[in-house]
Formats: structure tokens, C-alpha cells, sequence
């Protein structure tokens, strides 16, 4: 298992409050002193991720027009100050299976652009400081070159506030890095994540994308501050395709020499 910092730091919060064993004050300390190890020991303080390829014809932007609906509003009332306390998750009370493809779109669907934020389209109230229970459904139909055949499809995910959950073709595909061991879901609004679409993908046809995003989730108090809180799909989207033998991953270490002398380039 592969713990990236957003993962440590929500494990201590997550741990101080459930088991009451810390104050707001040790708490802070403590989590400053398990920074600094990960720092001095090296753990990694992002996530893994594909390196996304140079080659045009293997890179897809998907940003653009995606289909959006407000699946329940974030009963946020400006005249409420919460002073900062985290609100209470609420859960709509129906599920929609908007993940199907032959899932048929009402009047309260419309065109979104990604990235964005729902807020700065008039949808729904922004927040300040903390979420509120707002959650919006996302649909986007989009092509799959049959060029990219016997190769892995992947996605990027370069920020989604806060949670969201993911389907291709009306299947779940699996997070790399998934949160609260739901493997189609990922929280953490300010971390970029990626998913393999391989095993649901059609080449050469029209794809399903469907992602549901939760505004206000158990761990949003880590992304939350003073500012205002936007929930959506608010950074880049990128498909893209890599050889099934490919780089999983890149580590740069650097090296500091005996008197503060650096190692220099080798000759070729």
C-alpha cells in the first residue's frame, strides 16, 4: 500500500477524532513532527501516476461541454456561519443510475463547461470555508481511436472538489489510488488522480463517462480554508493511451555530498 501525504495527514485527523486521544494543539503538533519524517525517510508526498505520453495521437483532452445536473442542493443559507466547524454529510435521499447508457436525460440537465465549478455557474451558492451538501452528476459522451487497440487507456483526473465517483459505459472503473476502499472513488479535491479505463473501453465507438461529485465528504476539512469553497470538476481531464510494457512511475532523487558539495552530471 502506497500512502501519498493527503493520506497520512487524513489518517491522524481521522484517528484524533474517533478516538479523542488528541487535542486540536498535540494534534498539530504531532502531525508536523510525521511530516517531517516522511520528509527525512522519503515516502511519497504525491500520488503515483502514469507519465502522460508526448505522442499527440495518444492524448486526448477532455475538456470541453460536458451534460450536468444538480443532483441535490447543499441547503446553505448565507445568513448561517458555521465558523468553520465541518458540516454534517448528507446523502440525497434517491440514486439515479445517470451511469447507464440508456439512461435518459430530463429537463433539469444541461450543458456545463470542465473545468469548472457549478457555483460560477449560477447552479448552486458558494461556500466559504467549508461545503456544503451540494452534489453534481456528470455525463460525457466522447471517442475511443481503434488505433489504440492492445494498448492501455487511461484517465487523468487533475482536480475534483472534493469526492467523486466514477463509470465507464455503466461499469465501475477501478481508482489507482481509491479512498474508503471503493475502488471508483477518489476524495481529495486538490490531488490529481488517474483511473484504467481499459477493461470497459470500446475502440473505435462512443464511450460513456459518468462521474458523480460530492461537494462536502468525511475528509473535506483537509481541503477547506480561507476561501471559497467550489465544488466540480474545476481541473483538466486528459485521456490517453501508453504500450502495455510502459514507465509506471518516475523517482528523481537528488544527492548532497560530504561538505555540501553536489554530485555533478557523468561524462559521456
Amino acid at each position: 500500500m502506497r500512502w501519498n501525504l493527503y493520506d497520512c495527514v487524513l489518517f491522524l485527523r481521522v484517528a484524533a477524532r474517533k478516538g479523542g486521544f488528541l487535542n486540536k494543539e498535540r494534534m498539530n503538533k504531532t502531525i508536523n513532527c510525521f511530516l517531517y519524517l516522511l520528509l527525512v525517510c522519503g515516502a511519497s508526498l504525491s500520488p503515483a501516476g502514469i507519465p502522460i505520453p508526448a505522442e499527440k495521437d495518444h492524448v486526448t483532452s477532455l475538456n470541453g461541454t460536458w451534460r450536468f445536473k444538480l443532483e441535490q442542493p447543499g441547503g446553505y443559507s448565507s445568513k448561517t456561519n458555521h465558523g468553520g466547524r465541518p458540516v454534517a454529510v448528507v446523502n440525497p435521499a434517491t440514486i439515479e443510475s445517470f451511469q447507464t447508457i440508456d439512461y435518459k436525460e430530463d429537463k433539469a440537465w444541461l450543458d456545463l463547461n470542465v473545468p469548472g465549478n457549478w457555483e460560477m455557474a449560477g447552479l448552486s451558492p458558494a461556500t466559504y470555508n467549508q461545503p456544503d451538501n451540494a452534489s453534481g452528476l456528470y455525463r460525457l459522451w466522447f471517442d475511443v481511436p481503434k488505433t489504440w487497440q492492445g494498448r492501455l487507456v487511461r484517465l487523468t483526473f487533475d482536480g475534483v472538489q472534493n469526492g467523486s465517483e466514477l463509470w465507464l459505459n455503466g461499469k465501475p472503473v477501478a481508482v489507482d489510488e481509491p479512498s474508503w476502499g471503493r475502488t471508483n472513488y477518489h476524495e481529495s479535491g486538490w490531488t490529481a488522480f488517474q483511473l484504467d479505463l481499459t477493461p470497459a473501453v470500446k475502440f473505435g465507438e462512443k464511450n460513456l463517462l459518468a462521474v458523480r461529485v460530492t461537494k462536502n465528504t468525511r475528509s473535506s476539512d483537509l481541503d477547506t480554508g480561507d476561501y471559497f469553497f467550489l465544488g466540480g470538476i474545476h481541473r483538466p481531464v486528459t485521456l490517453f493511451s501508453v504500450p502495455k510494457s510502459h514507465l509506471e512511475d518516475v523517482t528523481v532523487q537528488t544527492r548532497l555530498l560530504a561538505g555540501g558539495r553536489w554530485m555533478p552530471p557523468r561524462k559521456k
